[in-house]
């Protein structure tokens, strides 16, 4: 599987912008060079990615971008990122995280939880609340993009979290036998093996296969049974 290795920005004054990928290996378009919307108040750039396959394959999108005046007030995230780790017997309905965005002209800021995901978000106070259950074994992390705004132009955050697995998967047995050796199960949860009488010692009768699905002790282990008994009399009770 080729994987994106290379982006590329093209266009007038494409300088003044980078893609960086440095932070969790997702890009970002960051800001090189002082802006000045007096000078400039649009940039039509060209996106371009790539990978390393053979012959290596390329995408690209336009991104058109405004320059605001600095009078001009949007909301600003007091962080751009957040990461947290959440157990995944977490109750549903537990705040997990609070974020906040500021204004320099306390007009009242709301917020919107852009991506799908067991998480709701409370517009007025910027609370992330649990919504459904969460399932380690089914998804291991999650990715939200949060927008504040006041009036038409919004701002963006990254949410990163990461579940932590609980033990809550029972151990799976499996029994298999070997050679002439059968197998019974019984109402009782017994499980019967019948063998000739003349099986030699040693003899690998079954193996027990072990199967954890939780990471915490994650593990297939197989045991080998041998049969170790001497041969008895048949008249023997």
């Amino acid at each position: 599987m080729n994987s994106v290795q290379a982006y590329r920005l093209d266009g007038p004054n494409s300088e003044d912008f980078d893609v960086d990928f440095s932070t969790f290996d997702i890009p970002y378009l960051i800001v090189r060079s002082s802006l000045d919307s007096q000078r400039l108040s649009s940039y039509s750039l060209l996106l371009t990615t790539s990978d390393h396959g053979e012959p290596p394959r390329a995408t690209s999108i336009q991104l058109n971008i405004t320059v605001l005046n600095i009078n001009d007030s949007i909301p600003i995230f007091v962080q751009s990122i957040y990461s947290i780790d959440i157990r995944e017997d977490t109750v549903i309905g537990t705040t997990i995280l609070k974020i906040e965005a500021i204004n320099d002209n306390n007009e009242k800021i709301f917020y919107e939880l852009l991506t799908e995901s067991p998480f709701i978000i409370d517009r007025l106070t910027g609370r992330i609340q649990l919504s459904k259950t969460l399932d380690y074994e089914r998804e291991k992390s999650y990715r939200l993009i949060v927008k504040a705004y006041e009036n038409l132009i919004p701002t963006y955050a990254s949410i990163f979290i990461r579940i932590i697995d609980i033990n809550d998967n029972p151990v799976s047995m499996q029994i298999k036998v070997e050679g002439d050796i059968t197998i019974k199960q019984k109402q009782n949860d017994k499980t019967v093996l019948f063998l000739q009488e003349d099986t030699p010692l040693g003899t690998t009768i079954a193996h027990v296969i072990l199967n954890d699905l939780d990471s915490s002790g994650k593990f297939i282990s197989i045991l080998d049974f041998s049969y170790m008994f001497k041969n008895l009399p048949r008249n023997t009770k």
